[in-house]
């Protein structure tokens, strides 16, 4: 849902079943807690049992904010390895980190300072920046190159 709609539904004061039926359905898929009710002269939560009343004006509450669309999961040393990294997938499965890239929600990765980029290592020398693979790491090292590690892997939020 866009900016847009967001605004519009907080704004709103008709009847829900007055609406349009798309937008009937936009309301319905997001449930009532999202929204207030509009009963006895004034705006406040719905105690109506039940889904939405037809002759009852909903709006999303002020402070509603919509679900990024992007999930970070954050990356960290996995307890078994003193090398290998891991992740928890929005799935709720531990991931290691090399399989990223093969899951078909997969984003990027994320550094500090919010550059996401498709690898998660990367590298710079001279004012030049470049990509690494875990494989790599200490070729680079050797090479006294600038190296930064990603500290989240991006997914796709599923609905």
């Amino acid at each position: 849902m866009n900016q847009k709609m967001i605004d519009r539904l907080k704004a709103n004061k008709e009847v829900f079943g007055e609406m349009d039926k798309d937008l009937q359905e936009i309301i319905k898929g997001m449930g009532k807690d999202d929204f207030q009710s509009y009963a006895g002269g004034r705006w406040g939560v719905s105690t109506a049992l039940g889904g939405f009343q037809s002759d009852f004006a909903y709006r999303l509450r002020p402070d509603y904010k919509q679900e990024s669309e992007v999930v970070e999961c954050e990356i960290y040393k996995d307890s078994n390895s003193e090398d290998d990294l891991t992740f928890i997938h929005p799935n709720g499965n531990d991931v290691p980190l090399q399989n990223a890239f093969s899951l078909h929600d997969f984003i990027g990765f994320k550094y500090e300072g919010g550059d996401v980029c498709p690898y998660p290592i990367v590298y710079g020398l001279k004012g030049r920046l470049g990509y690494a693979t875990t494989t790599s790491v200490e070729d680079f090292k050797k090479e006294e190159r600038f190296i930064d590690h990603a500290t989240h892997v991006l997914f796709r939020r599923q609905t």
